[in-house]
């Protein structure tokens, strides 16, 4: 959800985005970036260890 969410937003609000950073994000170089950004945040997701979540045995009470 949260990869939907900031491709989304970046594409739906790129005019905006632009008018305030100077940054058109319709541009390759922005969209790799994006891109690596979006892959990054996933793989330390995934990665042991990598979020309070999962540090937590499983009979923790939250």
């Amino acid at each position: 959800m949260t990869l939907v969410g900031l491709g989304y937003y970046i594409i739906s609000n790129r005019f905006t985005i632009e008018a305030f950073t100077g940054r058109n994000y319709a541009e390759p170089s922005y969209q790799r970036s994006i891109a690596m950004m979006h892959l990054e945040m996933v793989l330390s997701y995934l990665r042991p260890g990598s979020s309070e979540t999962n540090e937590r045995s499983p009979d923790t009470e939250q």
